[in-house]
């Protein structure tokens, strides 16, 4: 089947360290997309008890695009480094394989680095459980 003239899309272009976005782009329509910088996140994942989590994953969600970014560490001593994010309202959320899990709200800028952001692990058991 033929794609709508009245669809839209959001188109993303990559590069290393540089991205850009175009909202409501049509079909057929030329567009120009101009590279900005992306974000990084530099932070630490510490389990209840307050110790460094060694393997753990980190996904961050930019809040209007749903564009995110994630990465696995292991055996990381509770440190990430997570690049090449966009920039806006980020929902940043950390997870183990044992189900431990954290969140965060973090805005950023283009180009913008954060260091020194801290996940605090809950249990699996301490987690809200969503309505059915």
């Amino acid at each position: 089947p033929a794609i709508s003239p009245q669809a839209s899309f959001t188109v993303l272009a990559e590069a290393a360290d540089a991205f850009a976005v175009h909202h409501d782009a049509r079909p057929g329509e030329a567009l120009t997309l101009a590279l900005r910088g992306s974000c990084t996140l530099n932070g630490t994942v510490a389990l209840p008890d307050g110790s460094r989590a060694g393997d753990f994953e980190i996904h961050a969600v930019e809040h209007e695009t749903g564009i995110a970014r994630a990465g696995t560490f292991m055996h990381a001593e509770g440190r990430f480094s997570l690049p090449g994010i966009v920039p806006g309202d980020i929902d940043v959320t950390a997870t183990t394989a044992a189900g431990y899990f954290a969140s965060a709200k973090v805005s950023l800028s283009s180009e913008q680095v954060v260091n020194g952001l801290r996940l605090q692990l809950v249990a699996p058991e301490a987690q809200p459980v969503a309505a059915q």
